[in-house]
């Protein structure tokens, strides 16, 4: 995505929102990291047209700015929806001093773990993240994953911390958590609580939390410390940079360790929950036998109960 130097030279204020995209540049980088991955089409007075594209969906906006309304975006032709995501991810505001973005990795894996991270972000640091490439990892190739996560962690700015069960410590913890009349996003809001309580306790000084909406806010808010900063839920929460990157982070352990499961188990696990990773579970059975599903698998998934016949 090029951007044109008189572009990057521009810092304008957004009128009633300083969190906001700044800039024509900052708001490409918001489009980006949303995921809508941005094309400039065509240049217009005072912005560009753009080609944004997300799961098959695409659509054209025309990005604008001005002094005295800083950045606008306004539809130009195909999907309404994708529209409006565009519009939120360069008008929704930042929050206000530090803050933690979580996000977790596996939860719609058949095999291999799950993995949550929380990243601890500052005021203005954002624009770093979208730099690094902090965007939605569901529309990333395993390697870009893999570059980003690597930068996030190596430029030592983003205090972070990662909360990650293997297979067989989560089949023990759903059991748990079934036994008193939980089910996986109970366990799955323990573990985003772990991490941002852990991360809070080595002084993140954190005004807000954003988490990638999974549940009720209610059920993540009870495990929460004494005193824990205010909760905020998204749905596409990796439109905030901070989640994208604990998205990116989280992504980048749970592929670690599938791959470590894959030389342990010497078959090949693909991530997913579709006809590629039922194939690699049957191998795995036939080699090592039903039992294997156990260190290898999520074991409430349909995928399990087809492979060994047990139909609860």
């Amino acid at each position: 995505m090029r951007i044109p130097s008189r572009l990057r030279k521009s810092r304008l204020n957004v009128s009633g929102n300083s969190s906001a995209p700044a800039s024509l540049e900052e708001a490409l980088e918001a489009l980006d990291a949303a995921g809508l991955d941005p094309v400039k089409l065509r240049d217009l007075p005072y912005g560009m047209q753009l080609r944004l594209h997300r799961h098959g969906d695409s659509c054209r906006v025309n990005l604008y700015h001005s002094v005295k309304k800083g950045v606008s975006l306004v539809g130009a032709g195909g999907s309404p929806r994708l529209v409006e995501s565009a519009r939120e991810a360069v008008s929704e505001p930042l929050p206000e001093g530090a803050w933690i973005g979580s996000d977790e990795a596996g939860k719609g894996d058949f095999l291999g773990g799950l993995s949550v991270c929380a990243l601890c972000c500052r005021s203005g640091q954002e624009r770093i993240l979208r730099r690094l490439g902090a965007r939605d990892s569901k529309g990333m190739s395993r390697e870009a994953v893999r570059k980003v996560a690597l930068e996030v962690r190596e430029s030592g700015l983003f205090p972070y911390r990662l909360e990650v069960l293997r297979p067989r410590e989560y089949n023990a913890a759903m059991q748990e958590w079934k036994a008193r009349g939980g089910n996986s996003h109970d366990l799955l809001a323990s573990m985003h609580a772990g991490a941002i309580n852990s991360l809070l306790e080595a002084g993140c000084p954190a005004r807000e939390l954003v988490v990638d909406r999974f549940c009720r806010p209610s059920r993540l808010r009870v495990h929460l410390a004494d005193g824990a900063p205010r909760l905020t839920m998204l749905v596409r929460g990796e439109r905030n940079p901070a989640v994208a990157a604990a998205s990116i982070i989280a992504r980048q352990a749970y592929m670690d360790g599938l791959a470590h499961l894959s030389e342990e188990l010497a078959v090949d696990l693909p991530p997913g929950s579709g006809a590629a990773a039922d194939r690699a579970a049957a191998r795995l059975v036939a080699i090592h036998g039903p039992e294997v599903l156990r260190s290898a698998a999520k074991l409430h998934f349909r995928n399990a109960r087809h492979l060994t016949g047990d139909p609860s």
